[in-house]
């Protein structure tokens, strides 16, 4: 299929724009007109920086790999750092490199991904020693974004992983509501125990948050209203995606709630209770479906 720029799916009153070149990603969700992820500027989409469009991939693992290396089954795994500026391999490699367009339709979309082991020529050697093939596949309704996820191992060994989807909110005078069990120690928090415990949030105004956390014990749903917009979303995903990562930078016109299927590093550490890090057998796939439900 001949390379296409961007994607446009419209069904009604939600229009989805994805930007296969730049790591399978989100450039535009609208809902009547109105912005309800970050809105790029022409120039974002053109230069194929997904973090300066709406939304990306996480394959094969999400947030950071904390000393770029982890034990996999008796052996280390030594990864490369792959963003300009953070010393540590973060989200994956999907999000880094082109996806192929399988199929568009009018209200959808399937992408596809291909890792070779070691990584591709473009990026000489990322260090994950294990071939696998990603799938996205863009799904909408008249009220609804549907997204599933796949990752599949096309190696002749088992595989660790997991996957995730990393959307930048549109913020405005967000309110966020969702139910988690407990958060990830961060940065700024006292010594201690890794895991912490926290109720997750009640249509809390988003600008008035300072987060940066792994959430566990998440019920599977977040919800996002703009009072003045009098418009609403509803996340929701299933296992998989147990775990919740939520981003609110001061300042920034945007905020990231990503459903994941580990927690930060889950590669690294481990306790009594689950984390995520998944065991993919030879031929097998991993798959996910976040579903974004808009009212208004």
């Amino acid at each position: 299929m001949p390379a296409v720029e961007e994607i446009t799916l419209r069904c009604r009153r939600l229009t989805l724009m994805v930007v296969p070149a730049a790591g399978g990603s989100v450039s535009s969700c609208l809902f009547d007109e109105l912005p309800l992820f970050r809105t790029c500027t022409p120039a974002a989409r053109r230069g194929y920086e997904p973090l300066a469009l709406a939304g990306f991939p996480l394959v094969p693992f999400a947030s950071r790999m904390q000393g770029n290396e982890f034990e996999w089954q008796g052996k280390r795994v030594a990864l490369t750092p792959n963003m300009p500026g953070e010393p540590a391999a973060i989200h994956g490699h999907g999000w880094r490199r082109p996806w192929e367009i399988a199929l568009v339709t009018e209200h959808s979309c399937r992408l596809k991904f291909d890792h070779p082991a070691g990584g591709s020529a473009e990026d000489a050697d990322d260090g994950w020693p294990w071939h696998y093939e990603a799938e996205q596949i863009f799904e909408l309704t008249e009220s609804a974004l549907r997204l599933t996820l796949a990752l599949t191992n096309l190696s002749d060994s088992d595989m660790p992983g997991g996957l995730g989807w990393h959307p930048y909110i549109h913020r405005d005078d967000a309110r966020l509501t969702g139910q988690t069990e407990g958060r990830i120690r961060g940065a700024g928090d006292p010594t201690g125990e890794r895991r912490i415990p926290h109720r997750g949030f009640t249509s809390a105004a988003v600008e008035d948050l300072d987060v940066d956390h792994g959430f566990y014990g998440w019920n599977g749903t977040a919800e996002i209203t703009w009072p003045a917009r009098r418009v609403g979303l509803t996340l929701s995903a299933a296992p998989p995606l147990n775990f919740l990562v939520i981003y609110t930078p001061p300042g920034q016109n945007y905020f990231c709630v990503e459903p994941v299927s580990h927690l930060p590093d889950a590669a690294n550490w481990q306790d009594d209770q689950p984390n995520g890090w998944h065991t993919i057998r030879p031929g097998d796939t991993l798959r996910a479906t976040v579903e974004i439900h808009i009212s208004g």
